[in-house]
């Protein structure tokens, strides 16, 4: 508006390079915006990617553990209990005729104790036991097995401790 209360239009006059500056920007927002969408569907195809790497990654990983740790011969819930693993080298050792002639010595001593208490004094004699000099025999079965089923002495040992146990509270349940 001027003084006089009148308006005036104002005249925008652009040159013909000015319009086709313009229109070049325009082109050029326009690539620029596909090439970014082009760019973000490129990075969630790789991001994709990256993620199934992951999952085979994670797989391989958990059969590699799996693989290098033996399995289990005992579960641990409560009461200890063999695993099936556990009953398979427990049947190839023969433990529990084994517990069977060893479990008479334990009852008495097993008789004011509780169960946690009873499966420690079984798991010291059969520690005992294997350690005795005159016990070669016992103790060359006993790292046969470990060899033989693939798993560790400490694994062999634990079936030995449960069958044992076992045996004793039986025992004291006869008598």
């Amino acid at each position: 508006m001027d003084d006089a209360g009148t308006t005036v239009a104002l005249q925008l006059t652009i040159p013909w390079w000015g319009w086709v500056g313009i229109a070049a920007t325009l082109i050029g927002v326009g690539i620029w915006v596909g090439a970014v969408q082009s760019n973000q569907t490129a990075f969630k195809d790789f991001m994709e990617e990256i993620r199934k790497d992951i999952k085979t990654l994670q797989a391989d990983i958990k059969d590699l553990l799996k693989r290098s740790q033996p399995p289990p011969t005992v579960q641990a819930s409560s009461p200890v209990t063999l695993t099936d693993f556990g009953r398979t080298i427990s049947d190839a050792l023969d433990a529990t005729a084994w517990a069977k002639e060893h479990a008479h010595m334990l009852v008495e001593g097993a008789k004011d104790k509780e169960e946690f208490e009873v499966f420690e004094m079984c798991a010291e004699y059969v520690a005992k036991w294997f350690d005795d000099p005159e016990n070669k025999e016992f103790s060359r079965k006993v790292r046969e097995a470990t060899y033989q089923h693939g798993t560790d002495l400490h694994n062999v040992l634990k079936v030995y401790h449960v069958v044992l146990r076992d045996e004793v509270f039986e025992l004291m349940k006869s008598s």
